[in-house]
């Protein structure tokens, strides 16, 4: 560690809208890892572009469940992320500085929607959620460097940060969770 300490700010949710001239999120990644990311309004991005994906659907088969992602394409060499939509990121390389921005005036609504099937969601949040076993929130734990092959589990006591997502289960406690990408 470099001595830097990263900070985390919840938004007060219900001040929204909040009409803005210009907004950024930053925050540090990590190389070769997953990042979850839900931001508060659209933002492109031209460098140090991560793959984002969604989560597109669910099959349950004796006890294993798998949740399928989409990777969102890019055009014309832009990454454009949507405002309140929960995101997977793999960063191949870490870059110098991760700043989003709004890129001008923006009316942020301060509601993060759900990327839903069945039993599982991919959720977003602007404040810090500190979870509890009886909120089903599964989060990645740090450390998973193979892009192909993850898991997610249980948070229990742990905290999902304001700007991030995480998987919220709907009453369904499956053995085994797989992650196809």
């Amino acid at each position: 560690s470099n001595g830097s300490k990263t900070k985390a700010y919840s938004l007060n949710t219900s001040l929204a809208p909040i009409y803005s001239s210009a907004s950024y999120v930053s925050r540090n990644i990590t190389a070769g890892a997953w990042a979850t990311q839900v931001l508060p309004f659209p933002t492109t991005i031209t460098e140090n572009k991560p793959e984002a994906y969604t989560l597109n659907a669910q099959n349950e088969d004796n006890g294993t469940l798998t949740l399928t992602f989409q990777k969102v394409e890019e055009s014309a060499g832009t990454l454009s992320l949507e405002a309140n939509v929960p995101y997977l990121l793999w960063f191949d390389t870490k870059p110098e500085e991760y700043t989003l921005t709004s890129g001008g005036n923006v009316t942020m609504t301060l509601t993060p929607q759900t990327s839903s099937t069945t039993d599982f969601a991919l959720a977003g949040t602007y404040q810090t959620i500190y979870t509890t076993a009886e909120d089903n929130i599964y989060v990645i734990p740090g450390g998973q460097t193979d892009k192909e092959n993850f898991s997610i589990r249980l948070s229990v006591g742990g905290r999902v940060l304001p700007f991030r997502s995480y998987f919220a289960a709907n009453d369904v406690t499956p053995a085994k969770i797989n992650i196809l990408i």
